[in-house]
């Protein structure tokens, strides 16, 4: 692991069923993750992203078979720098 690489943020989209996808979540999701990244003047990663598009955060699926449990594994690997965001800005304000 290289330990020098500074903290950076990640999107992480989710939404429960394909139903959603018709909609806005993903742009919504999508454009919030560069806005808090602008605002905080953090490095968005825009390679490494992760989607659990209808896979459910309840039942922890997005944990065990889903993008979540990749994001985890990344961080315990070193690939994903300490210090780092996950921003899961799922849910409208």
């Amino acid at each position: 692991m290289d330990t020098q690489r500074l903290p950076r943020a990640y999107s992480y989209v989710r939404f429960s069923t394909p139903e959603q996808a018709k909609g806005h979540s993903l742009q919504r999701q999508t454009d919030a993750a560069r806005a808090w990244a602008a605002a905080t003047k953090v490095t968005l990663d825009d390679e490494l992203t992760f989607q659990d598009k209808g896979v459910s955060g309840f039942t922890g699926a997005n944990r065990e078979t889903g993008e979540l449990g990749v994001f985890l594994e990344r961080v315990k690997d070193g690939t994903i720098p300490h210090g780092s965001w996950l921003l899961a800005l799922g849910r409208e304000p």
